[in-house]
Protein backbone atom coordinates (compact mmCIF):
# COMPACT_ATOMS: atom_id res chain seq x y z
CA UNK A 1 0.00 0.00 0.00
CA UNK A 2 2.45 2.46 0.90
CA UNK A 3 4.16 1.52 -2.72
CA UNK A 4 1.05 2.56 -4.52
CA UNK A 5 0.71 6.11 -2.52
CA UNK A 6 4.22 6.56 -3.51
CA UNK A 7 3.76 6.24 -6.97
CA UNK A 8 0.78 8.24 -6.51
CA UNK A 9 2.33 11.10 -5.18
CA UNK A 10 5.59 10.87 -8.01
CA UNK A 11 2.40 10.98 -10.47
CA UNK A 12 0.79 14.13 -8.71
CA UNK A 13 4.16 16.05 -8.36
CA UNK A 14 5.57 15.12 -12.50
CA UNK A 15 1.67 16.53 -13.08
CA UNK A 16 2.12 19.91 -11.31
CA UNK A 17 5.54 19.88 -13.02
CA UNK A 18 4.15 19.76 -16.31
CA UNK A 19 1.21 21.97 -15.60
CA UNK A 20 3.75 24.51 -14.28
CA UNK A 21 5.92 24.44 -17.44
CA UNK A 22 2.61 24.85 -19.44
CA UNK A 23 1.32 28.35 -17.37
CA UNK A 24 4.50 29.85 -18.36
CA UNK A 25 5.46 29.17 -21.30
CA UNK A 26 5.87 32.65 -23.30
CA UNK A 27 3.85 33.14 -26.24
CA UNK A 28 5.16 33.32 -29.79
CA UNK A 29 4.80 36.73 -31.55
CA UNK A 30 0.86 36.97 -32.90
CA UNK A 31 2.22 38.52 -36.13
CA UNK A 32 3.38 36.96 -38.95
CA UNK A 33 3.77 40.10 -40.67
CA UNK A 34 3.06 43.37 -39.08
CA UNK A 35 0.72 46.16 -39.82
CA UNK A 36 1.33 47.89 -43.33
CA UNK A 37 -0.63 50.12 -45.62
CA UNK A 38 -2.63 49.76 -48.49
CA UNK A 39 -3.52 53.14 -50.56
CA UNK A 40 -7.31 52.66 -51.88
CA UNK A 41 -6.82 55.62 -54.68
CA UNK A 42 -8.76 57.73 -52.66
CA UNK A 43 -8.50 60.94 -49.75
CA UNK A 44 -10.69 59.74 -47.61
CA UNK A 45 -9.56 56.09 -46.89
CA UNK A 46 -6.91 53.96 -45.94
CA UNK A 47 -6.35 50.04 -45.77
CA UNK A 48 -4.02 48.51 -43.54
CA UNK A 49 -3.15 45.05 -43.27
CA UNK A 50 -0.89 42.36 -41.40
CA UNK A 51 -0.94 38.57 -41.05
CA UNK A 52 -0.92 36.47 -38.34
CA UNK A 53 0.94 33.03 -37.32
CA UNK A 54 -2.64 31.76 -36.98
CA UNK A 55 -3.34 31.58 -33.16
CA UNK A 56 -6.14 33.24 -33.10
CA UNK A 57 -9.17 33.92 -35.51
CA UNK A 58 -9.98 37.56 -35.22
CA UNK A 59 -8.46 40.96 -34.25
CA UNK A 60 -9.09 44.56 -33.47
CA UNK A 61 -8.31 47.54 -34.63
CA UNK A 62 -8.51 51.06 -32.82
CA UNK A 63 -8.05 54.43 -35.51
CA UNK A 64 -8.94 57.95 -34.50
CA UNK A 65 -6.58 61.20 -34.46
CA UNK A 66 -4.59 60.66 -31.55
CA UNK A 67 -3.58 57.73 -30.05
CA UNK A 68 -6.38 57.59 -27.21
CA UNK A 69 -8.31 55.87 -30.38
CA UNK A 70 -12.32 56.76 -30.89
CA UNK A 71 -12.92 54.08 -32.94
CA UNK A 72 -13.01 50.20 -32.58
CA UNK A 73 -13.69 47.30 -35.10
CA UNK A 74 -13.00 43.58 -35.30
CA UNK A 75 -11.25 42.13 -37.99
CA UNK A 76 -11.35 38.61 -39.56
CA UNK A 77 -8.78 37.13 -41.42
CA UNK A 78 -8.79 35.20 -44.47
CA UNK A 79 -7.35 31.10 -44.81
CA UNK A 80 -3.75 32.64 -44.88
CA UNK A 81 -4.23 34.44 -41.83
CA UNK A 82 -4.33 38.08 -43.89
CA UNK A 83 -6.12 40.56 -42.84
CA UNK A 84 -7.43 43.79 -44.02
CA UNK A 85 -9.24 46.62 -42.70
CA UNK A 86 -10.12 50.06 -44.64
CA UNK A 87 -10.33 52.89 -42.36
CA UNK A 88 -12.99 55.30 -44.08
CA UNK A 89 -14.78 58.69 -43.96
CA UNK A 90 -11.59 60.85 -43.20
CA UNK A 91 -10.92 64.27 -43.79
CA UNK A 92 -8.41 64.63 -46.54
CA UNK A 93 -4.60 65.02 -45.66
CA UNK A 94 -5.29 63.91 -42.08
CA UNK A 95 -2.99 61.91 -40.48
CA UNK A 96 -4.72 58.99 -38.40
CA UNK A 97 -3.29 56.62 -36.03
CA UNK A 98 -4.34 53.14 -35.51
CA UNK A 99 -3.60 50.21 -33.37
CA UNK A 100 -3.77 46.46 -34.03
CA UNK A 101 -4.35 43.79 -31.39
CA UNK A 102 -4.38 40.04 -31.68
CA UNK A 103 -4.53 38.09 -28.84
CA UNK A 104 -2.36 39.68 -26.10
CA UNK A 105 -0.01 41.95 -28.80
CA UNK A 106 -0.67 44.55 -30.31
CA UNK A 107 1.12 47.18 -33.04
CA UNK A 108 0.94 50.86 -33.93
CA UNK A 109 1.35 52.69 -36.98
CA UNK A 110 -0.09 56.08 -38.24
CA UNK A 111 -0.63 57.67 -41.99
CA UNK A 112 -1.98 60.65 -43.40
CA UNK A 113 -4.46 60.70 -46.11
CA UNK A 114 -4.04 62.06 -49.80
CA UNK A 115 -4.52 66.02 -50.52
CA UNK A 116 -7.59 67.13 -52.01
CA UNK A 117 -7.30 66.44 -56.28
CA UNK A 118 -6.94 70.37 -56.72
CA UNK A 119 -3.21 70.34 -54.14
CA UNK A 120 -0.49 72.28 -56.20
CA UNK A 121 1.99 70.48 -53.73
CA UNK A 122 3.35 67.05 -53.16
CA UNK A 123 6.42 65.40 -51.75
CA UNK A 124 6.96 61.84 -51.88
CA UNK A 125 9.49 58.86 -51.73
CA UNK A 126 11.03 56.22 -53.51
CA UNK A 127 13.85 53.50 -53.57
CA UNK A 128 14.17 49.82 -55.08
CA UNK A 129 16.06 46.81 -54.94
CA UNK A 130 16.18 45.90 -51.44
CA UNK A 131 15.91 41.77 -52.66
CA UNK A 132 18.30 39.87 -49.87
CA UNK A 133 19.79 42.94 -48.07
CA UNK A 134 17.22 43.59 -45.28
CA UNK A 135 20.35 44.88 -42.83
CA UNK A 136 21.21 47.85 -45.51
CA UNK A 137 17.67 48.74 -45.84
CA UNK A 138 16.69 48.65 -42.71
CA UNK A 139 19.36 51.14 -42.30
CA UNK A 140 18.34 53.37 -45.59
CA UNK A 141 14.67 53.29 -43.91
CA UNK A 142 15.62 54.68 -40.50
CA UNK A 143 17.03 57.75 -42.96
CA UNK A 144 14.04 57.89 -45.06
CA UNK A 145 12.21 58.36 -41.63
CA UNK A 146 14.19 60.76 -40.26
CA UNK A 147 14.17 63.00 -43.57
CA UNK A 148 10.27 61.81 -43.17
CA UNK A 149 10.29 63.85 -39.57
CA UNK A 150 12.11 66.98 -40.19
CA UNK A 151 8.28 68.18 -42.06
CA UNK A 152 5.99 65.25 -41.05
CA UNK A 153 2.74 67.24 -41.96
CA UNK A 154 4.44 67.26 -45.70
CA UNK A 155 6.51 64.34 -46.16
CA UNK A 156 4.31 61.06 -44.71
CA UNK A 157 2.65 60.21 -47.63
CA UNK A 158 3.66 57.24 -49.76
CA UNK A 159 6.54 55.35 -51.57
CA UNK A 160 6.99 54.13 -54.42
CA UNK A 161 9.69 50.68 -54.86
CA UNK A 162 10.81 49.73 -58.21
CA UNK A 163 10.80 45.87 -57.73
CA UNK A 164 13.06 43.28 -56.28
CA UNK A 165 11.10 43.46 -52.91
CA UNK A 166 12.56 39.57 -51.65
CA UNK A 167 15.33 37.52 -53.71
CA UNK A 168 12.58 34.23 -54.37
CA UNK A 169 9.70 35.84 -54.37
CA UNK A 170 7.85 33.58 -55.51
CA UNK A 171 9.07 31.48 -51.86
CA UNK A 172 6.78 32.81 -48.92
CA UNK A 173 9.46 32.29 -46.30
CA UNK A 174 11.76 34.88 -48.25
CA UNK A 175 9.09 37.65 -47.65
CA UNK A 176 9.12 37.10 -44.05
CA UNK A 177 12.96 36.73 -43.89
CA UNK A 178 13.71 39.70 -46.47
CA UNK A 179 11.30 42.18 -45.95
CA UNK A 180 8.62 42.01 -43.66
CA UNK A 181 11.35 40.58 -40.85
CA UNK A 182 10.37 41.65 -37.26
CA UNK A 183 13.98 42.11 -36.43
CA UNK A 184 14.44 45.07 -38.69
CA UNK A 185 12.39 47.84 -36.63
CA UNK A 186 13.24 50.73 -38.55
CA UNK A 187 11.54 48.63 -42.36
CA UNK A 188 8.79 47.34 -39.85
CA UNK A 189 7.84 51.70 -38.51
CA UNK A 190 8.50 52.56 -42.63
CA UNK A 191 5.81 49.97 -43.33
CA UNK A 192 3.50 51.08 -40.50
CA UNK A 193 3.40 55.13 -41.41
CA UNK A 194 3.93 54.93 -45.50
CA UNK A 195 1.74 52.88 -48.37
CA UNK A 196 4.07 50.88 -50.49
CA UNK A 197 3.22 51.30 -54.41
CA UNK A 198 5.17 48.45 -55.94
CA UNK A 199 6.22 48.06 -59.33
CA UNK A 200 6.71 43.85 -60.33
CA UNK A 201 10.71 43.21 -60.18
CA UNK A 202 12.03 40.29 -61.64
CA UNK A 203 12.86 38.68 -58.47
CA UNK A 204 9.48 38.74 -57.87
CA UNK A 205 8.70 35.96 -60.45
CA UNK A 206 11.53 33.80 -58.99
CA UNK A 207 11.84 30.88 -56.69
CA UNK A 208 14.40 27.96 -55.60
CA UNK A 209 11.88 25.38 -56.12
CA UNK A 210 11.14 26.81 -59.98
CA UNK A 211 7.60 26.43 -58.95
CA UNK A 212 4.98 28.71 -60.10
CA UNK A 213 7.66 30.81 -62.41
CA UNK A 214 4.77 31.18 -65.16
CA UNK A 215 2.42 33.41 -62.75
CA UNK A 216 5.09 36.04 -62.08
CA UNK A 217 4.48 38.25 -58.93
CA UNK A 218 1.41 35.87 -57.49
CA UNK A 219 2.83 36.81 -53.69
CA UNK A 220 3.37 40.08 -54.54
CA UNK A 221 -0.54 40.00 -55.32
CA UNK A 222 -1.43 38.14 -52.95
CA UNK A 223 0.23 40.81 -50.39
CA UNK A 224 -0.64 44.46 -52.40
CA UNK A 225 -3.63 43.05 -53.23
CA UNK A 226 -4.82 46.80 -54.91
CA UNK A 227 -8.35 47.13 -55.92
CA UNK A 228 -6.83 48.99 -59.26
CA UNK A 229 -5.31 46.36 -60.79
CA UNK A 230 -5.84 47.16 -64.32
CA UNK A 231 -5.99 43.26 -65.53
CA UNK A 232 -6.42 39.90 -63.16
CA UNK A 233 -3.40 38.18 -62.62
CA UNK A 234 -1.31 40.98 -64.10
CA UNK A 235 0.48 44.25 -62.15
CA UNK A 236 -0.29 47.19 -63.79
CA UNK A 237 -2.31 49.62 -62.15
CA UNK A 238 -2.00 53.61 -62.17
CA UNK A 239 -3.25 55.55 -59.26
CA UNK A 240 -4.05 59.52 -58.18
CA UNK A 241 -2.40 61.54 -55.61
CA UNK A 242 -2.42 65.18 -55.81
CA UNK A 243 -1.28 66.94 -58.56
CA UNK A 244 0.14 63.82 -59.70
CA UNK A 245 -0.43 60.60 -61.49
CA UNK A 246 1.28 57.86 -61.86
CA UNK A 247 1.54 54.74 -64.16
CA UNK A 248 3.03 51.19 -63.07
CA UNK A 249 3.75 48.77 -65.54
CA UNK A 250 4.31 45.46 -65.30
CA UNK A 251 7.28 43.80 -67.60
CA UNK A 252 6.73 39.98 -66.65
CA UNK A 253 3.23 38.69 -66.95
CA UNK A 254 1.57 37.89 -70.52
CA UNK A 255 5.04 36.90 -71.70
CA UNK A 256 6.46 40.08 -71.51
CA UNK A 257 4.09 41.30 -74.00
CA UNK A 258 4.14 45.22 -72.65
CA UNK A 259 5.84 46.62 -75.70
CA UNK A 260 4.29 45.22 -78.48
CA UNK A 261 2.07 47.33 -79.44
CA UNK A 262 -1.51 45.31 -80.27
CA UNK A 263 -0.98 43.93 -76.29
CA UNK A 264 -3.68 44.88 -73.75
CA UNK A 265 -1.41 46.44 -71.73
CA UNK A 266 0.66 48.59 -74.37
CA UNK A 267 -3.03 49.91 -75.21
CA UNK A 268 -3.48 50.04 -71.52
CA UNK A 269 -0.46 52.48 -71.21
CA UNK A 270 -1.22 55.15 -74.00
CA UNK A 271 -4.82 55.05 -72.87
CA UNK A 272 -4.00 55.98 -69.54
CA UNK A 273 -1.33 58.17 -70.15
CA UNK A 274 -3.76 60.69 -72.67
CA UNK A 275 -6.84 60.04 -69.94
CA UNK A 276 -4.89 62.04 -66.85
CA UNK A 277 -5.61 65.76 -66.70
CA UNK A 278 -2.70 66.00 -63.46
CA UNK A 279 -0.24 67.96 -64.53
CA UNK A 280 3.16 65.76 -63.62
CA UNK A 281 2.80 62.21 -64.80
CA UNK A 282 5.57 59.44 -63.48
CA UNK A 283 5.96 56.13 -64.84
CA UNK A 284 7.51 53.47 -62.92
CA UNK A 285 8.66 49.99 -64.04
CA UNK A 286 11.40 47.46 -63.45
CA UNK A 287 14.23 46.71 -65.69
CA UNK A 288 15.97 50.62 -67.32
CA UNK A 289 15.04 52.12 -70.53
CA UNK A 290 17.83 54.76 -70.22
CA UNK A 291 21.05 53.81 -67.15
CA UNK A 292 24.70 54.27 -66.57
CA UNK A 293 25.42 51.26 -68.85
CA UNK A 294 26.46 50.68 -71.91
CA UNK A 295 26.24 46.99 -72.29
CA UNK A 296 22.59 46.64 -73.78
CA UNK A 297 19.99 43.97 -72.54
CA UNK A 298 19.42 42.57 -69.74
CA UNK A 299 21.14 44.62 -67.24
CA UNK A 300 21.81 47.44 -69.39
CA UNK A 301 19.27 49.69 -71.49
CA UNK A 302 16.49 48.28 -72.72
CA UNK A 303 16.20 49.62 -76.26
CA UNK A 304 13.15 48.14 -77.20
CA UNK A 305 11.62 50.20 -74.29
CA UNK A 306 13.35 52.76 -76.11
CA UNK A 307 11.77 52.53 -79.40
CA UNK A 308 8.68 51.28 -78.32
CA UNK A 309 7.32 53.38 -75.13
CA UNK A 310 9.85 56.43 -74.92
CA UNK A 311 8.25 57.92 -77.40
CA UNK A 312 4.47 57.31 -75.80
CA UNK A 313 5.78 58.86 -72.66
CA UNK A 314 7.42 61.88 -74.61
CA UNK A 315 4.02 62.38 -76.61
CA UNK A 316 1.61 62.32 -72.93
CA UNK A 317 3.96 64.53 -71.43
CA UNK A 318 5.82 62.40 -68.70
CA UNK A 319 8.33 63.83 -66.90
CA UNK A 320 10.11 61.57 -64.67
CA UNK A 321 10.59 57.76 -65.26
CA UNK A 322 11.35 55.51 -62.01
CA UNK A 323 13.30 52.64 -63.03
CA UNK A 324 15.36 49.60 -61.26
CA UNK A 325 17.21 46.59 -61.31
CA UNK A 326 20.91 48.16 -61.63
CA UNK A 327 22.26 48.69 -58.00
CA UNK A 328 23.16 51.77 -57.86
CA UNK A 329 21.75 55.53 -58.57
CA UNK A 330 21.72 56.69 -62.33
CA UNK A 331 20.17 59.95 -63.82
CA UNK A 332 19.94 59.76 -67.47
CA UNK A 333 18.89 62.68 -69.77
CA UNK A 334 18.29 61.36 -73.12
CA UNK A 335 17.12 63.86 -76.23
CA UNK A 336 13.69 62.70 -75.55
CA UNK A 337 13.76 65.16 -72.67
CA UNK A 338 12.36 63.14 -69.64
CA UNK A 339 14.81 62.15 -66.52
CA UNK A 340 15.50 58.74 -66.19
CA UNK A 341 16.20 57.78 -62.68
CA UNK A 342 17.74 54.40 -61.74
CA UNK A 343 16.88 53.91 -57.88
CA UNK A 344 18.41 50.40 -57.32
CA UNK A 345 20.19 50.88 -54.01
CA UNK A 346 17.70 49.87 -51.62
CA UNK A 347 19.82 46.94 -50.00
CA UNK A 348 20.95 44.47 -52.37
CA UNK A 349 25.02 44.87 -53.17
CA UNK A 350 25.73 47.16 -54.96
CA UNK A 351 27.19 47.74 -58.46
CA UNK A 352 29.41 50.11 -60.05
CA UNK A 353 27.74 52.49 -62.47
CA UNK A 354 29.03 53.47 -65.89
CA UNK A 355 30.47 57.07 -66.00
CA UNK A 356 30.69 56.72 -69.95
CA UNK A 357 27.20 56.02 -70.33
CA UNK A 358 25.23 57.66 -72.83
CA UNK A 359 23.60 60.97 -71.99
CA UNK A 360 24.61 60.20 -68.10
CA UNK A 361 23.87 63.50 -65.96
CA UNK A 362 24.73 61.78 -62.23
CA UNK A 363 25.20 58.59 -60.65
CA UNK A 364 26.48 56.69 -57.15
CA UNK A 365 27.29 53.81 -56.13
CA UNK A 366 25.96 53.86 -52.99
CA UNK A 367 22.79 53.20 -51.11
CA UNK A 368 20.37 55.77 -51.69
CA UNK A 369 16.57 56.72 -51.83
CA UNK A 370 14.95 59.67 -53.85
CA UNK A 371 12.72 62.16 -52.51
CA UNK A 372 10.31 64.87 -54.89
CA UNK A 373 8.94 67.72 -53.65
CA UNK A 374 6.36 69.31 -56.24
CA UNK A 375 5.83 73.03 -55.52
CA UNK A 376 3.40 74.58 -58.47
CA UNK A 377 5.02 73.90 -61.22
CA UNK A 378 8.60 72.91 -60.14
CA UNK A 379 9.66 69.58 -59.08
CA UNK A 380 12.81 69.11 -57.22
CA UNK A 381 14.55 65.64 -57.26
CA UNK A 382 16.58 64.88 -54.20
CA UNK A 383 18.34 61.86 -53.68
CA UNK A 384 20.22 61.08 -50.61
CA UNK A 385 22.21 58.17 -49.25
CA UNK A 386 21.57 56.10 -46.11
CA UNK A 387 24.03 58.86 -44.13
CA UNK A 388 21.79 61.44 -45.22
CA UNK A 389 24.06 62.75 -47.90
CA UNK A 390 22.88 64.01 -50.89
CA UNK A 391 24.01 62.74 -53.83
CA UNK A 392 22.22 64.13 -56.77
CA UNK A 393 19.76 66.98 -56.71
CA UNK A 394 18.05 68.45 -59.92
CA UNK A 395 14.72 70.50 -60.77
CA UNK A 396 12.21 69.98 -63.30
CA UNK A 397 9.81 72.90 -64.57
CA UNK A 398 6.75 73.12 -66.25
Amino acid sequence: MKRIITALLILLAALAITGCEEAVIIPTDQFQKRPYLLYTNDNTSMTVAWQTTGQTQHAYIDWGSSTTYTNRSVVWGDSANLYTFTIEGLTPQSRTYYQVTVANESATGSFMTAPLAAATNLTFYAYGDNRDGPIAQDGLLARLLIDMRALPDDRQTFCLHGGDLTFYGLDENQWDEYFFNREYTSTLDFLAQFPVMIALGNHEGYSASYLHEDQPGLLARKYWPYPYYAETGESYYSFDYGPAHFTVIDQYSNNKSYTIESSAQYNWIEADLLATAKPWKFVVFHEPAWTASTQEGYHGNNTTIQQELCPVFAQNGVQVVIQGHQHFYARVSPPDGRQYLTLGGGGAALNPPDANAAYLAASAQAFHFARFDIEGDVLTVSVLDENGALLDQFSVSK
